[in-house]
């Protein structure tokens, strides 16, 4: 491998403009996207001559052939995840996929098991662990500060945010609605922090009670609400081996004010992750709220994502998101979904 990674993207949408390509820009002598593909050609041109790529090409299975690629970004809705990884891991490339892993458990597992079959590198794109918040508190958790974890309440709610652009709010093309969107950054980050328990059962419930409403109020674009198969809102409580319980809430349209959180809770304290505080008690004197001395502001996770990543593939050490760690996450999603339209609690296996 040269000095810089050769990176080929799959997939020219909101995603690829927005977090991958700016994230790779951000380290000019780090890594260097060479190639780009996407089924919409011209689409694939314009995000080429707006970055400044060399090549374009229609089909990713054409990329790989062509070019000489050290790591791929996987950009493509979610029904795309797996077949594009798994080209790519049997091209001899290392990925970084998008979030939700996969659709479902299965392919998630069929992307494991070519990494490991061509000995490649496979992580997902759960930025949240990039955060400085998070990394801040992960060190504290380390340092024993809020002693047994044994329970997290995990928030991911827009008041009215669908995403009616692409295919988001197509569940045969995206999976699912805001469990699968945002629901899964802050799980994935909260399962992190918790040092990945292992999950035994889920009672979840999903609903579509205000995506599909007459005149419904959208902030963001024109709505089509034809198109909407996805759920609106999902709650779950999952249990763990450890005996912890995670409870999660995740909406694109709730009657709630806007809050992605998460709520940390052990024996020796707690923890808010925005703002970030700690919440402790000092023995037969009362109790104390700890807040970090470093301006909050906002965080660039994308680039500490990419930053980390190649450097990930440059030195042959693990990624900070395993592939297996993802995987535990899309199980639980998968869970979720099926106790929902079950109304029965799910084991996991």
């Amino acid at each position: 491998m040269g000095t810089r990674v050769r990176v080929g993207v799959i997939g020219a949408g909101g995603i690829a403009r927005g977090a991958h390509l700016p994230g790779y820009a951000k380290i000019p002598e780090e890594a260097t996207v060479v190639a780009i593909s996407d089924i919409d050609e011209p689409r694939a041109q314009q995000v080429a001559d707006e970055f400044g790529i060399a090549r374009v090409y229609a089909d990713f299975n054409e990329m790989l052939a062509q070019e000489e690629l050290d790591l791929v970004s996987v950009c493509t809705p979610p029904f795309m995840h797996c077949a594009a990884s798994v080209a790519a891991l049997n091209a001899g490339v290392n990925v970084i996929c998008e979030k939700p892993m996969a659709m479902n458990a299965a392919e998630g597992e069929a992307m494991i098991a070519a990494a490991q079959q061509n000995d490649k590198m496979l992580t997902i794109g759960f930025q949240s662990r990039y955060g400085e918040r998070a990394q801040f508190l992960k060190h504290l958790i380390e340092q024993g500060e809020l002693g047994d974890i044994y329970f997290a309440r995990v928030l991911a709610l827009r008041r009215r945010g669908i995403p009616w652009w692409g295919v988001f709010v197509e569940k045969d093309k995206n999976g699912g609605g805001p469990l699968i969107d945002i629901g899964v950054h802050t799980l994935d980050l909260t399962l992190w922090l918790m040092g990945h328990p292992t999950p035994t059962a889920v009672s979840g419930a999903v609903f579509t009670k205000l995506a599909k409403r007459p005149g419904l109020y959208s902030r963001r674009v024109p709505i089509d609400q034809s198109r909407y198969t996805v759920e609106d809102f999902a709650t779950a409580q999952i249990r763990f081996d450890t005996g912890a319980v995670i409870n999660l809430e995740t909406s694109w349209a709730l009657n709630i004010e806007n809050e992605v959180n998460a709520y940390i809770c052990g024996t020796e304290g707690g923890a808010t992750l925005r703002p970030l505080k700690i919440l402790k008690e000092v023995p037969n004197a009362g109790l104390l709220d700890c807040t970090p001395a470093h301006e909050e502001g906002r965080e660039h996770n994308h680039a500490g994502q990419f930053a980390q990543v190649v450097r990930n593939v440059k030195e042959g050490t693990p990624p900070l998101v395993k592939a297996e760690e993802a995987l535990t996450v899309q199980r639980i999603v998968d869970a979720i979904y099926e106790s929902g339209e079950t109304g029965q609690m799910v084991a996991i296996e």
